[in-house]
């Protein structure tokens, strides 16, 4: 499912390069049901990693050439669209909404349209080219199914749903869902949410409504929420520095670990205070980057073993990080990676990190 996600991420990254403006209302798919949301600023995210010069695009198609390696015909389309940058009807100003469908197993991902003669071209532009169905009329929308694999597109006047499905059930089952969706009031939707409020003043590029049991498996490990928990929290992107933080929803108040940090100066000490934080005791942890080098044995290795690729890929990794800190208690949580770098955000040197490494 992730990998997935990451090759329709590069979709609309791809698209975004033929971004226009002008601004639409488009939420009301996000039913109020949901405990999973992920609201992400596309056009934020896209300026912090330099994707917005000609550099940029160059990155897009070589990314695309290796996600989209078995599709050529796809690849070629969505390239041509990017190159022209005539828009393709998508206001990407306006964040995106990715959910999963409450009670199966579909990703969902809420975009907002605000030229729909544009839109509809670029769709009948892919249908021409195999990649696309021809679209049908449903109750709410028109669709059309990606000939490729699981993904289907819904749109109207304002909105487009895309649904993933993860091939437990044919995509043609989840048309009906989409209707129901697209024909939801404000009532009915994410506005209607008791966080919706709270989860939108998160200060981040990324913002996150989630439950301990969506957490990634380490992270849940460490942070002892009780199952159901409603759990609120962002990521952030800024010169030199990535913030990310999750706490529990509603809680207003200020955490309570000392201001004083702890540095593990070995695996042994790490092990304790990480064992500290799962037994609930408030944290206040700093590494730094011979820190870090201790710890992972990354420096004990590479004596060893200097030529081997995969060590230097991390050993160049952790020399760009001047400290990580951890803190927070069973109420909220905070984690900062500074980086040495200060005069650039933290997302341009990743991309530039990865680009050097993979492209």
């Amino acid at each position: 499912m992730k990998k997935v996600l990451l090759w329709i991420s590069l979709v609309v990254g791809l698209l975004w390069g033929c971004r226009s403006d002008a601004p639409t209302e488009y939420s009301h798919v996000v039913p109020a049901s949901v405990n999973e949301l992920v609201v992400v600023h596309l056009h934020s995210l896209m300026e912090k990693a330099g994707m917005t010069g000609e550099h940029g695009q160059a990155l897009l198609q070589q990314a695309t050439a290796l996600l989209l390696d078995g599709y050529p015909v796809f690849s070629d389309e969505l390239l041509a669209l990017q190159k022209e940058k005539v828009g393709v009807g998508i206001d990407w100003e306006k964040p995106a909404y990715l959910f999963p469908l409450p009670g199966q197993h579909v990703a969902a991902i809420a975009l907002c349209i605000h030229d729909m003669e544009r839109w509809e071209s670029v769709v009948e532009r892919l249908v021409k080219a195999q990649v696309l169905t021809a679209p049908e009329k449903g109750r709410q929308c028109r669709r059309t199914v990606l000939t490729a694999g699981r993904l289907g597109l819904y749109y109207n006047q304002g909105t487009l749903l895309m649904l993933l499905a993860d091939g437990s059930e044919p995509i043609a089952s989840l048309h009906g869902k989409a209707d129901e969706l697209l024909a939801q009031t404000e009532e009915q939707s994410i506005h209607a949410h008791q966080y919706y409020d709270a989860l939108m003043k998160q200060v981040g590029d990324i913002r996150l409504m989630a439950t301990p049991e969506s957490l990634p498996f380490d992270l849940r490990g460490i942070l002892k929420y009780p199952s159901g928990t409603p759990l609120l929290g962002h990521l952030l992107f800024d010169a030199g520095r990535i913030e990310a933080e999750v706490g529990r929803a509603g809680f207003e108040g200020e955490s309570s670990e000392s201001d004083t940090p702890f540095r593990p100066s070995n695996s042994m000490e790490l092990q304790g205070a990480m064992m500290a934080i799962m037994h609930g005791r408030p944290f206040h942890i700093e590494l730094g980057y011979e820190e870090l080098l201790t710890i992972s044995n990354i420096g004990v290795m590479m004596e060893y073993a200097p030529d081997d690729p995969q060590l230097s890929m991390v050993s160049s990794l952790i020399s760009q990080v001047q400290s990580l800190t951890l803190r927070g208690d069973t109420n909220r949580s905070r984690f900062v990676l500074s980086l040495h770098d200060k005069s650039q955000n933290a997302l341009k040197q990743l991309v530039d990190f990865v680009q050097k490494l993979f492209l």
